[in-house]
């Protein structure tokens, strides 16, 4: 598995840190897209881990009241098909027009989000 340790910072524009995303995807060979650019400065971000056949899954990142970041899974942790995973993407784009979407390819399923991940 492909982990990658890059948190959000208050001090970081949202801009930068998802270029710094994509930039390490990239020296790790996986394919990524910019889906949705958000707020420069302070939007919120998603990430969907797409296993072409194998179904997808999304994340965004949260914070919790001690500042740390974590990651929540907004349809479970089940990997779902791709038309809902999209139609979930939408649904809260609808509701924050600032958050930004990347999606990352993962045929093999090897990359692994890091950091614990929340239930909700």
């Amino acid at each position: 598995m492909v982990k990658f340790i890059l948190e959000t910072n208050p001090r970081l524009k949202t801009q930068v840190w998802v270029q710094g995303f994509v930039r390490c995807l990239t020296t790790k060979n996986f394919v990524s897209f910019i889906l949705k650019s958000g707020d420069k400065s302070s939007g919120a971000v998603f990430i969907k881990i797409n296993r072409l056949d194998k179904g997808c899954i999304v994340y965004s990142q949260v914070t919790n009241l001690d500042g740390g970041f974590h990651w929540l899974s907004g349809l479970g942790d089940k990997w779902e098909l791709e038309t809902k995973v999209d139609e979930y993407i939408e649904r809260q784009i609808k509701y924050d027009r600032d958050l930004w979407v990347i999606e990352v390819e993962d045929p093999h399923c090897t990359f692994e989000i890091d950091g614990s991940v929340l239930d909700f």
